[in-house]
């Protein structure tokens, strides 16, 4: 085993990560061909964003979830409203707009945009041939495509990952050593090739592109970077919140640096705060998606979609 990382490690950057998409995607291809689709468990709710705005022009995920029949949506499930558990029907769980809840955030969709769109371009040239390919989104090739598009933020993560530690004069056959190894030997190899789905993927590209670009841009400038670097690094924030809203508490990190600043250097604390409020404009920018999706669903800006089941941390029960 030793010897096969060594030799996979040794070669260029390029065909490094080269190898690491190709490896990804034979696994998720072999998946994909075992169980005959793309999507499935939580993904079913980040992926539902596409098909319903992209082809149906809204928010009812009705006809998404009754789409195809591995997505269980006849199938009760359990509730945990009020710490109690009960079995519910998925096509009764109306929000009080009437729309079906959807507790999974759009970011993921958003991410998936330009392959989903690929996709669905891909279908129109085939069935000018005849092939009759199903364009409601849930097609094989759309599902495949799409989920390709979580391997390619993958390795983008691995990219940035690479780069980043580098920057901190570490050897690059024992970064890439690394990376390889937390791939295989962890759970990561199951939520970047198995379940691509789910958001695992992409929240490790946006995270990682989070840190990569705030070190490079902020950290290594002593903070000096101009107007335009902070409007980026908003919208970047934005989306890391979009594809899993608890990812928010990361944005503690930056701010705990920028008061560290201010105390410091108390001279500029009004370009600073110029600076932090571009930051914090282009963040909540950012978040309108979420917000909208949020109010139309569910009537309101500001909700837990899951419920206060899962927060009620004093009163304890086994499901």
């Amino acid at each position: 085993m030793g010897k096969i990382i060594n030799k996979v490690c040794s070669v260029q950057n390029g065909k490094y990560f080269v190898f690491l998409f190709l490896f990804l995607l034979f696994l998720f291809s072999a998946r994909f061909m075992v169980t005959g689709y793309g999507v499935g468990g939580d993904g079913e709710g980040y992926y539902a964003y596409l098909p319903s705005v992209i082809i149906d022009n809204d928010l009812d995920f009705e006809n998404q979830y009754l789409s195809a029949p591995w997505l269980n949506a006849t199938n009760p499930f359990k509730d945990t409203e009020e710490g109690s558990v009960h079995l519910i029907h998925i096509s009764s769980n109306r929000t009080p707009t009437g729309y079906l809840t959807n507790p999974f955030p759009i970011g993921s969709a958003i991410l998936w945009l330009p392959f989903f769109i690929l996709s669905l371009a891909l279908i129109h040239f085939l069935n000018l041939f005849g092939l009759n390919i199903t364009l409601n989104g849930y097609s094989a090739l759309s599902q495949y495509v799409t989920m390709v598009g979580s391997l390619f933020y993958v390795i983008l993560g691995f990219i940035l990952t690479y780069k980043l530690i580098k920057k901190f004069d570490v050897d690059p056959g024992i970064i890439k050593s690394s990376i390889f190894l937390i791939l295989i030997g962890t759970f990561a190899i199951q939520y970047f090739a198995i379940e691509p789905s789910m958001s695992h993927a992409n929240d490790f590209f946006i995270i990682t592109l989070f840190f990569y670009y705030f070190y490079i841009n902020f950290i290594l400038t002593d903070n000096k970077a101009p107007y335009k670097k902070w409007i980026i690094f908003g919208a970047i924030s934005g989306l890391m919140v979009l594809v899993r809203p608890q990812n928010a508490l990361l944005i503690a990190l930056p701010l705990i640096y920028a008061i560290a600043l201010l105390i410091k250097n108390r001279s500029s604390a009004k370009k600073e705060l110029i600076n932090y409020a571009i930051f914090f404009s282009a963040f909540l920018i950012s978040l309108l998606p979420l917000l909208i999706t949020w109010k139309i669903i569910y009537g309101s800006f500001l909700t837990i979609p899951q419920g206060v089941g899962p927060l009620l941390y004093f009163s304890p029960y086994i499901p």
